[in-house]
């Protein structure tokens, strides 16, 4: 006879579920996106006791955290399109702060300041790095910023103390919280490319259909412990 922990028990793990699905999709949208850093939902366990003899268990998301994996780095040609190979991210100015991203396909504004898609200035040790109408832009594999053969600037790669979590908040921005922000070493700038997402669309796909297939098994489950819980209410009913 089901009780109401066990059907507690099912309805918690669905959500749960509902939540993996939602990363999956957002994984496999950001297949094309420069830089981006597949999401992974993890989940806790927690025991209860359902009677005197049986136990049961609830399934529910613990935190969202980041696979720091390099993805694929192809070549694009564009001097302005940067890819780190190895540890690190660049540092952008946003209006809330210092943010973190891989997706390195910048330009430059109407101010000549090197910016991300979204307009925010990516940072030097300098501060925001002035190109101007320079003709020739060399950025070599430390980071270096070289416009027409003078030296502007080196870019900001950092990486994060063990503590940090990083969180992610679109378009490949990273906000960091309760960690240090430490100079990266082992990486190198790779100028006229770009890093791939490091999503594999077979292993995603593969995680959905475990991940619908249990959907639709929890679904089951819940539906024949309601049907066992409304037959124990009618028989209680009908011996009143």
């Amino acid at each position: 006879m089901a009780s109401i922990e066990f059907v507690s028990g099912i309805v918690g793990a669905s959500v749960g579920l509902e939540g993996w699905l939602e990363v999956i999709s957002h994984n496999l949208s950001n297949l094309q996106t420069p830089g981006f850093k597949r999401h992974v939902l993890s989940f806790e366990n927690e025991e209860y006791q359902t009677s005197e003899t049986e136990r049961g268990f609830s399934i529910r998301p613990q935190k969202l955290t980041l696979d720091l994996s390099q993805g694929p780095i192809k070549a694009t040609g564009n001097p302005l399109d940067l890819a780190i190979s190895g540890d690190g991210f660049f540092v952008v100015q946003t209006p809330m702060g210092e943010r973190f991203t891989r997706k390195g396909d910048f330009s430059f504004d109407r101010n000549g300041f090197l910016v991300t898609k979204e307009g925010f200035q990516v940072l030097g040790e300098g501060g925001p790095i002035e190109i101007g109408r320079g003709r020739e832009i060399v950025i070599n594999e430390s980071g270096q910023v070289i416009v027409d053969g003078e030296l502007i600037d080196t870019l900001r790669i950092v990486t994060f103390s063990k503590e940090a979590q990083l969180i992610p908040e679109g378009n490949g921005l990273i906000r960091v919280e309760k960690g240090e922000l430490v100079a990266s070493e082992n990486f190198s700038v790779k100028q006229g490319f770009l890093e791939d997402s490091n999503v594999s669309p077979i292993e995603e796909m593969v995680r959905l259909i475990n991940a619908v297939r249990l959907f639709e098994a929890y679904q089951k489950a819940l539906q024949t412990s309601f049907e066992d819980l409304s037959r124990k209410l009618i028989q209680e009913v009908i011996r009143v």
